[in-house]
């Protein structure tokens, strides 16, 4: 006799958006304390960087040719549809703690969001904004784990910039970082007024005063710091 868990494994079934033919999802439940949904330049990072240290994480992809490259590369990967909630439930996210959703689709993800609260509302969600716009979404329905795409990396090359105009490794790291602060409570105060288009507007010129003020301040004080020490 097949297991009940088997069955709903076999009837997942998936359409592959490149319009090939219909595909059986593969997952498992391999009792890993992470499920990580998408595992393209931004997942790939992450699902390494896990890995690496020794934390058990279970993949899954819906791109049927991401899918069948990785897996002649060695990487443990499962095809299927995150957002279908069988899905998740068969990759194990009743045991799970973590849900990593690391796609670039919005709509995709808030599909997977809305099932995960419904069928496992005990998951930490881990999101990727693919845009700031996407982070307003997120944040607008309550996610707080989200986690712009290119943040990260624009800041590490501001304050490579600002130390190639003379500032110290100091200044620049205590600028990023501020601003990195700052930035944060600015997209969650602007996403709070996403549907009101001049709350919004009058949100982010506040927010761009605040932030200059800030950095004026800063330099200040820099500049009065370095005259004492001079």
């Amino acid at each position: 006799a097949v297991l009940p868990i088997l069955a709903a494994q076999r009837s997942v079934v998936c359409k592959p958006a490149s319009g090939k033919s219909e595909r059986e999802s593969d997952a498992t439940d391999e009792g890993n304390p992470v499920i990580l949904c998408g595992f393209g330049r931004f997942g790939h990072a992450v699902g390494r960087l896990l890995r690496s240290r020794g934390h058990g994480c279970t993949v899954l992809d819906h791109d049927p040719d991401q899918v069948e490259l990785l897996r002649t590369l060695g990487v443990p990967i499962f095809y299927g549809d995150a957002s279908r909630s069988e899905l998740l439930t068969i990759a194990g996210a009743a045991n799970a703690k973590i849900l990593i959703i690391a796609l670039k689709d919005a709509e995709t993800t808030l599909k997977i969001v809305e099932n995960a609260r419904r069928h496992h509302p005990h998951l930490k969600i881990f999101v990727r904004a693919h845009s700031r716009v996407e982070a307003y979404e997120y944040l607008k329905i309550g996610e707080e784990l989200v986690y712009r795409d290119t943040l990260d990396s624009s800041l590490r090359l501001g304050a490579d910039v600002l130390r190639m105009l003379g500032e110290s490794d100091e200044a620049a790291e205590r600028a990023t970082r501020l601003y990195r602060e700052r930035d944060e409570i600015m997209v969650r105060e602007m996403a709070k007024h996403r549907d009101d288009s001049q709350e919004f507007y009058g949100a982010a010129q506040e927010a761009h005063r605040t932030l200059d003020e800030l950095m004026r301040s800063d330099i200040e004080a820099n500049s009065a710091e370095a005259a004492k020490a001079g």
